[in-house]
């Protein structure tokens, strides 16, 4: 009876949202299996489950006790303990983790071998600081599910959360290894995909916030002061009316900085304040660190 209410609930939200078999599918599975997930004959499992409810905007977290099996729900419970160990930095034992997935026949293929991949190119990127190495590997990653990738078509893409994620790992190894304009190019399509493609504002919430963090502190960085400000502003907002917080400070922090470049020294030094205290609260003390270093500095405030 599951699988029949699956089936059911994306077929009505596909077409609600105006998109073909063939759009949703693209990547993750074929058309004739998207068909018989709609007809209630398949059940989509793990990180397929996974890319599937994130292209029509839904969390499908809130449907794993649901739909999926014990092997699936496995998986999702590996996948999130080393994205745990990546986000809180723990590199050596997301690197143990990753070994032992590798021989793991949940990991082997498809979208379970794509989260692999970019969890090790992850590794690569901010442990190692192997920025080719890791761009190889993310390169890998996208081509799972768009087979036929091209950068210049990114923002009609309709992405997954991975596959956002990778693509923005993507464009940092660029932003390292010096090919700013590159980087700033796609993290625009990335923004934009995410504004024509997710409906509901709580999922858009989830990343949209990151891309444009990433995106405006190279806006900064190469002297485009008003649009990262806008920018900030807008993510900000969102992070606000979702209940989101994680990322405010930072937005905040790349909007001061422009701020401050363009000679508005006031403003800069309330939203220093407000950065610093958002870091506090969310524990990132290294950012904290760095922000009493940068007001001292620039405008001569303690913390």
């Amino acid at each position: 009876m599951a699988t029949y209410e699956f089936g059911t609930l994306i077929r009505k939200i596909r077409i609600e949202k105006g998109l073909s078999q063939e759009q949703l599918c693209d990547g993750i599975c074929s058309q004739k299996t998207m068909s018989q997930i709609e007809s209630g004959e398949h059940l989509p499992k793990g990180t397929r489950f996974d890319a599937l409810m994130q292209r029509l905007g839904l969390s499908a977290s809130h449907y794993y006790h649901v739909f999926l099996g014990a092997d699936a729900f496995e998986a999702f419970e590996k996948q999130n303990l080393l994205c745990d160990l990546i986000s809180h930095r723990k590199y050596d034992e997301a690197e143990e983790m990753i070994t032992a997935l590798e021989q793991d026949k949940l990991f082997k293929t498809g979208t379970s071998l794509q989260f692999l991949f970019n969890a090790k190119a992850t590794v690569l990127l901010f442990k190692h600081l192997k920025y080719e190495d890791a761009l190889e590997l993310l390169y890998k990653a996208i081509k799972i599910t768009k087979p036929k990738f091209n950068e210049a078509k990114v923002s009609a893409y309709l992405l997954s959360f991975e596959e956002i994620e990778i693509l923005n790992r993507i464009a940092t190894c660029y932003a390292r290894l010096g090919r700013t304009e590159e980087a700033i190019k796609l993290w625009f399509s990335i923004k934009d995909s995410i504004e024509n493609t997710y409906y509901d504002e709580r999922e858009k919430s989830k990343k949209y916030p990151l891309i444009v963090y990433n995106l405006t502190k190279h806006l900064g960085l190469t002297g485009r002061y008003e649009e990262a400000i806008e920018l900030c502003r807008k993510a900000k907002a969102m992070c606000v009316s979702n209940n989101r917080y994680f990322l405010y400070p930072a937005l905040t922090s790349n909007e001061l900085y422009c701020l401050k470049q363009m000679g508005n020294i006031e403003e800069s030094k309330k939203l220093i304040t407000l950065a610093y205290y958002g870091y506090m609260m969310t524990e990132m003390h290294e950012e904290m660190e760095n922000t009493i270093k940068y007001a001292k500095d620039n405008f001569g405030m303690e913390f």
